[in-house]
């Protein structure tokens, strides 16, 4: 029991998402540090939270691959009867995914993992499915409407696919229409719910709580700051998530630990793990260039990489005489 306490302990940590970057000011007019950053926060949560933090493995929203005819496809999102996004992609350019075993002994179903770059709006999806908002997902492809499907219905196959153990391929889409807003990345507050300043920091960013003001300085009134011209739009990071946990499924068979004595053998599960991380791009715009004032950071995935596992799992019950022996080098980590 301990060792399999451990294991799931070790695969909740890889589920903690990175440190966001810290952004500029939101807002083109002046607002108190403390104000600005809460109103920052709010919009994001509005928007559906971070555009690059992860969403639980049983949010994910998948079609089974083998129905869906190879060539180039739209995925239509309609709320309250209006068209809110379409995302496109070429099933062409779909990659399989990649396996530590080439070969499995049983038939593992390919699935398309709808909005793969955009974890917010399937949070503000489902938030919104709970809310009671009538959500439609059409499939088209050469001008046809393929399949037409309510969010519920998504879930339900989404999780049916997920029993099977499912695998997403890797394949890139592109997200437009109303809903494809990017929510601005929050400040990181530092003490007193303010922010701290460097020599590169923009005068409008939150500065360090002043006693006298009773708020949050900016930059500018704590003397530190670079009065330069911004520019409208630009890259300011690009960066590798840390590997997190999108699946885990038990495949089998079962199998016999072989544990050196005194410890006595016991039975094992095999389990399919699959890993994921992703390529986040960091953009500052400035929408009153070259003004610094009101300039405010997003971040968008721009690629990721899977990678699923084969390992066992100690079931903590008695071996039974049939079970082949595997060792302890098998299990997982």
């Amino acid at each position: 029991m301990i060792r399999r306490c451990l294991f799931f302990f070790i695969l909740t940590l890889f589920t903690v998402s990175p440190l966001l970057a810290q952004p500029a000011s939101l807002t083109a007019e002046p607002v108190p540090g403390c104000a600005l950053a809460e109103r920052e926060a709010e919009t994001a949560r509005l928007l559906g939270g971070s555009s690059v933090e992860p969403v639980p493995a049983e949010w994910s929203l998948l079609h089974d691959l083998s129905v869906l005819p190879r060539g180039p496809i739209e995925i239509r999102y309609h709320v309250d009867g209006e068209l809110y996004l379409v995302e496109t992609a070429d099933l062409i350019d779909a990659r399989p995914p990649q396996r530590d075993h080439p070969r499995v002994e049983m038939d593992i179903p390919e699935v398309l993992e709808l909005l793969t770059l955009r974890p917010d709006i399937v949070r503000r999806f489902h938030r919104m499915h709970e809310e009671g908002t009538r959500i439609e997902v059409e499939l088209v492809t050469d001008r046809s409407i393929l399949e037409r499907l309510s969010f519920g219905q998504v879930m339900e196959q989404s999780a049916a696919l997920r029993q099977q153990g499912a695998l997403p391929v890797t394949l890139l889409t592109e997200v437009a229409g109303s809903g494809a807003t990017l929510p601005p990345v929050p400040r990181l507050a530092t003490r007193n719910g303010c922010g701290f300043c460097t020599s590169t920091s923009d005068c409008d960013d939150v500065g360090p709580y002043d006693d006298g003001k009773g708020d949050c300085t900016t930059c500018g009134e704590y003397g530190v700051c670079d009065p330069g011209g911004c520019a409208c739009s630009s890259v300011i990071n690009t960066y590798w998530t840390s590997w997190f946990v999108t699946g885990f499924t038990y495949v089998g068979p079962y199998r016999c630990i072989d544990y050196s004595h005194p410890v006595p053998d016991s039975r094992a599960l095999r389990a399919q793990v699959t890993y994921r991380r992703n390529q986040v791009r960091v953009t500052r715009t400035c929408p009153n260039c070259p003004s610094c004032s009101g300039c405010y950071n997003t971040e968008s995935i721009i690629n990721y990489q899977t990678q699923t596992l084969y390992c066992y799992v100690d079931q903590n019950t008695s071996c039974s005489p049939g079970d082949s022996t595997i060792g302890t080098w098998e299990l997982c980590p």
